[in-house]
């Protein structure tokens, strides 16, 4: 559909300016003409005169002045008739305009943060520059559906497309959204399950999405298809981009047993995978999550590249906000939610219900600040949300 409109949009600009062209040349050719037949009028009669035969009558003034109005009215008839058509087109034109503005502000959202991108991440290079500067502002809200930071040299070269293919052939970029999605509609690829009268809202997380619309598909009769809203490694859609689990963008280190780094959010702070160690259990060597994240999503601690100084970053997460919701440190969750008086404020929080295949529970749209019960729904009174799967 982006690519649909942005077509529309160009051709729609062209027709407006050719109709533009057309409206003041057409009128600035009738002014010429109608200038002309008032300059002229005496000599248009005089010819006349001069063509008739001794055996003619010679018009009077009136009769002149009547021939002199058919013809400028017969020369410029066909300019006026185009100068009309060129102002009903420049009005088909305008509305033609306004309903592609509408499109675009249905299928994207309005403008302003949220949907816009905190940094650009090129394909060829790593994110040098931090575009946004906590040390000296505090904590700062993070863009919800644009980059909130880019993959890393290293880790990008690790996912290997073979085992972990893209959605639909799409070319991985180093695109790291953040938590929230724009919405899932059966005109999305893949989404025809969802039938023309149900949808899943923009403004709720990639994972919390995903797992309404299975809910959704399988009400609807398509138990046996596989629905998949990101690919295995959390990305999908065009321009590609990730949002949660990226696991195939890194590793364990040897000598830490921490996961390596994935990527560098727009604060200059790494994003690194999810454990922060390992241990025996059983046995068996396992990742150590950690259990002392802040509401933005990031912790202090030794990375292993941080020379053993303790650094803030923010490690991947299974829930939201997966990387960042914000750009921390931060202290609560109020203070993220003084972040987003927009969305997360009590007076503008649009509050809706989502059922799953595990139950129903409250949801604040696009608000990224969730608490420790994994809840975004201010004075939460129903602890974990029903909809989301059992501990």
């Amino acid at each position: 559909p982006a690519y649909l409109i942005l077509i529309t949009s160009f051709y729609t600009v062209l027709y407006c300016i050719v109709l533009y062209y057309c409206f003041f040349i057409n009128y600035h050719q009738l002014s010429l003409n109608m200038s002309f037949f008032s300059k002229n009028k005496n000599k248009v009669t005089n010819t006349l005169n001069s063509n008739l035969s001794p055996y003619q009558k010679v018009p009077t003034a009136e009769e002149g002045n009547q021939v002199n109005q058919a013809i400028a009215t017969s020369t410029v008839s066909s300019t006026e008739e185009e100068t009309k058509s060129c102002c009903n087109k420049k009005v088909l034109c305008i509305f033609i305009t306004i309903i592609v503005i509408i499109a675009v502000f249905i299928l994207f959202g309005p403008p302003g943060p949220g949907n816009e991108s905190d940094i650009s991440c090129e394909i060829d290079q790593d994110m040098l520059i931090p575009t946004i500067n906590t040390t000296k502002d505090g904590p700062q809200p993070a863009a919800l559906r644009g980059n909130v930071a880019c993959v890393d040299s290293d880790a990008y070269a690790l996912r290997d497309l073979n085992e972990y293919p893209t959605l639909y052939g799409a070319t991985i970029t180093r695109n790291i959204y953040g938590p929230m999605e724009a919405g899932f509609t059966s005109r999305v690829p893949g989404m025809s399950c969802l039938g023309r009268s149900q949808s899943v809202s923009r403004g709720v997380d990639t994972n919390t999405a995903a797992l309404a619309v299975v809910y959704l598909c399988h009400k609807n009769g398509h138990d046996d298809e596989e629905i998949m809203a990101l690919d295995t490694c959390g990305g999908h859609a065009i321009p590609y981009h990730y949002h949660e689990r990226f696991n195939c963008l890194y590793t364990t280190d040897d000598q830490t047993g921490h996961s390596t780094r994935v990527g560098t959010a727009a604060d200059g702070r790494g994003i690194y995978g999810p454990y922060i160690g390992e241990e025996e259990d059983g046995g068996d060597v396992v990742g150590i999550l950690p259990n002392d994240t802040d509401t933005c999503g990031g912790r202090w601690g030794v990375t292993p590249d941080s020379d053993g100084q303790i650094v803030y970053y923010y490690p991947i997460k299974a829930y939201p906000p997966f990387t960042l919701g914000c750009y921390g440190p931060i202290d609560s969750v109020q203070q993220c939610r003084d972040l987003y008086p927009d969305t997360c404020g009590p007076e503008k929080a649009v509050v809706e219900t989502i059922t799953t295949m595990y139950g129903t529970g409250q949801y604040t749209l696009d608000c990224p600040c969730f608490d420790e019960n994994h809840s975004n729904v201010l004075g939460n009174d129903q602890g974990r949300p029903a909809f989301l799967p059992p501990l």
